[in-house]
């Protein structure tokens, strides 16, 4: 069994507040690899996931073996799910309900009673209580297989069975757990943290279940939900993803095999702590080539990944691409990339300042050509030329091969993204960047330039060369064994070779 404990943090937020995206469950990737090649995964979970089933159905990753030390904690066993429904609840007899698109307001004599939060596949999150006479302000929270988890105020957070009965408190103020003295699910009635808490049923479990020829796979995260010592004696395998800060846990580890996901980290370890660590590096993202069908448009699309680029930055290619396209309009279109809802609006506003700044020039957009056309031939001016200029947040990665799918061309800058340049290279696509990475070596699948000012004439290069565009073709078909899922599991089990020899 290969056990791992992923850094699983993030809660769902409500749907009126929540934004789609691109998300990166730590360790998804890897797990599901391994699963596809008959090895048996062990998922355990050390943070408290209410919806942690929920999450799983998403990423549609189930693990031969599942345990939550918070689903031990609450006395989760066995228990048959079920969606719960505002009916369910036991709601005063003159309560009025009004319905919204993403929550629920109660009101009880012209007083808001509860509110009641959806997640984003319309099941009750949270309900909250305001204060009133009778009571302070509290939420209860709901786990997703139907029963409320806990209740949570200002001083302390209350977590309940699937029956109703509480198991433990926390005290915001002192992180001092207090268990139901009704239970027996643990050594003693209090607890400093909780992390102390959560360390004795992962050692407990540990102890029981894993065995000599398993392998413990955990993640090195600064805000670990337990304390290292715990699996030391197993001899864990470590990993490091770029998504969870580990620079302070890193350093107390004792000498140990890390896995990472590209040469870049790799090298920050080797120069930081030099021998203490054996490194692997192995791909998060698998690739499967798919070779794009831009070569069947007539329109060559540029694609400019601006995620990790700074403002000045974006602002410069795009006013250079937008001169490009300005030479031939009905033969080159851009498309501009993000990811975060904020860089989104970012890009927004630089788009908005170009506009204002090349309004004598151009236009952007093909619906402002509609806007802004002559009327009956009343506009005796000439029109603008209208270049076809995109911006697409990307919110899933059906999202990024589908937009590259009819790229001829994808820019990268700042620094690199993987699962961005491992798409790119499965369509088959050159990319420029300003930055070394492993997956674009420059003139074999595309160039790697220092400056702006270098852009124009590779884009031109490979937008007009068909030679040079081909020779990426050839050299992304090469690079696709190294990143295949074959090739992936073929180093996870050099990697477990290794270890039984040691």
């Amino acid at each position: 069994m290969k056990y791992f404990i992923p850094a699983w943090h993030k809660q769902y937020n409500d749907w009126s507040i929540n934004i789609p995206s691109i998300e990166n469950y730590d360790a998804a990737e890897y797990m599901t690899v391994l699963k596809k090649f008959d090895e048996e995964i062990g998922l355990i979970i050390t943070d408290y996931q209410p919806q942690l089933l929920s999450k799983l159905n998403q990423i549609a990753f189930f693990p031969n073996t599942l345990f939550s030390v918070y689903d031990f904690l609450q006395g989760v066993h066995g228990f048959e799910n079920k969606v719960l429904e505002l009916e369910d609840f036991n709601w005063p007899k003159n309560a009025i309900f009004d319905y919204g698109p993403f929550r629920t307001l109660i009101v009880l004599e012209n007083k808001l009673y509860a509110t009641v939060f959806y997640d984003i596949d319309g099941h009750i999150l949270r309900i909250s209580y305001p204060e009133n006479d009778e009571h302070k302000a509290f939420t209860l929270g709901i786990d997703s297989r139907g029963f409320i988890s806990n209740q949570d105020d200002e001083e302390k957070t209350i977590y309940f069975d699937p029956y109703g009965n509480w198991r433990f408190k926390k005290d915001k103020t002192t992180d001092k757990i207090t268990v139901n003295p009704e239970t027996h699910f643990c050594k003693r009635r209090e607890y400093e943290n909780i992390t102390d808490l959560v360390d004795e049923i992962l050692s407990r479990y540990l102890k029981v279940n894993a065995k000599n020829n398993d392998e413990i796979i955990v993640t090195v995260d600064d805000e670990s939900s337990f304390n290292n010592e715990i699996i030391e004696p197993y001899k864990p395998l470590y990993i490091i993803n770029r998504h969870h800060p580990y620079s302070k846990k890193i350093g107390s580890l004792a000498k140990a095999k890390v896995i990472v996901s590209s040469n870049e980290i790799k090298q920050n370890l080797e120069k930081n702590y030099r021998e203490q660590f054996d490194i692997s590096v192995i791909p998060v993202f698998n690739s499967e080539f798919r070779l794009g069908h831009s070569q069947r448009q007539n329109v060559q699309e540029i694609g400019f990944f601006a995620e990790n680029a700074n403002d000045e930055d974006i602002h410069q290619i795009i006013q250079k691409l937008c001169n490009y396209i300005l030479k031939n309009p009905d033969n080159y279109s851009l498309k501009i990339f993000t990811y975060n809802f904020w860089k989104a609006d970012h890009v927004n506003k630089i788009l908005e300042q170009i506009k204002e700044e090349n309004k004598n020039s151009f236009i952007l957009g093909k619906s402002e050509q509609a806007e802004n056309a002559p009327i009956d031939g009343l506009d005796d001016e000439v029109s603008l030329p209208e270049l076809d200029v995109v911006h697409t947040r990307l919110t899933n990665i059906s999202d990024v091969l589908s937009n590259l799918d009819k790229m001829r061309l994808l820019i990268n800058w700042g620094k690199a993204d993987e699962l961005m340049q491992i798409s790119g290279v499965s369509i088959g696509i050159p990319q420029v960047q300003n930055f070394s990475s492993a997956t674009v070596v420059d003139n074999k699948n595309g160039r790697i330039i220092k400056k702006i000012s270098e852009l124009l004439p590779v884009v031109d290069e490979y937008l007009t060369n068909l030679n040079s565009w081909n020779q990426t073709v050839v050299y992304n078909v090469q690079l696709m064994n190294q990143y295949s899922e074959e090739n992936i599991i073929e180093k996870w089990k050099e990697v477990f070779k290794e270890r039984k020899a040691e």
